[in-house]
């Protein structure tokens, strides 16, 4: 299943799931796009669906009512491709996490599990326009650590944040709380 959704809609379909269920069916960390300035008419979302304790309030949390300017993306292989120790990020269809934004590069970066300690990385494979990672501006084939709540920006333009599974869980207890109150 396609769990590649906005995040209002993988509240409705997860967030009533306890801690303990939620995260022994989703083992991986999240990315959570940003979509400011974009409207699901614009078929970033239906396109991108066919194909933290630590710093919570940093991903974006937009309540006019709904939560609707950000993509919730598990980070696990989709089988578009045929990388499989890496996670592909970029443009194209064939990636695991999909971006259709002009300034993303086709194939524009991966994330990987080190084997040694299982930490998560990030890395730029020669992109266009670059990726950041918390203002830093990485290094064409050389993989930084991630740390839950890192702020991530593809090409400029796209921002992301980079969420381990039980921070992702909290980030979303979150939103259903000031969802309440709104």
């Amino acid at each position: 299943m396609d769990y590649h959704v906005d995040t209002e809609e993988f509240i409705k379909r997860f967030g009533d799931l306890s801690r303990k269920r939620f995260l022994n069916r989703f083992r991986v960390p999240f990315l959570l796009i940003e979509m400011r300035g974009r409207k699901k008419s614009e078929g970033f979302l239906s396109f991108a669906r066919t194909a933290t304790k630590k710093q919570p309030t940093e991903a974006p949390i937009r309540l006019g009512g709904n939560v609707v300017d950000s993509l919730a993306v598990p980070l696990e292989k989709s089988g578009r491709n045929d990388f499989e120790e890496m996670i592909t990020v970029g443009r194209d269809a064939k990636n695991d996490v999909i971006i259709p934004h002009k300034s993303v590069s086709k194939f524009h970066a991966v994330i990987r599990r080190e084997a040694g300690d299982g930490r998560m990385t990030l890395g730029d494979v020669g992109s266009t326009n670059g990726t950041e990672l918390n203002g830093e501006l990485l290094e064409e084939g050389k993989a930084v650590s991630l740390d839950s709540g890192a702020r991530i920006i593809f090409a400029g333009s796209v921002q992301a944040s980079y969420f381990a599974s039980e921070e992702f869980f909290d980030y979303l207890k979150l939103i259903q709380q000031l969802q309440k109150k709104g």
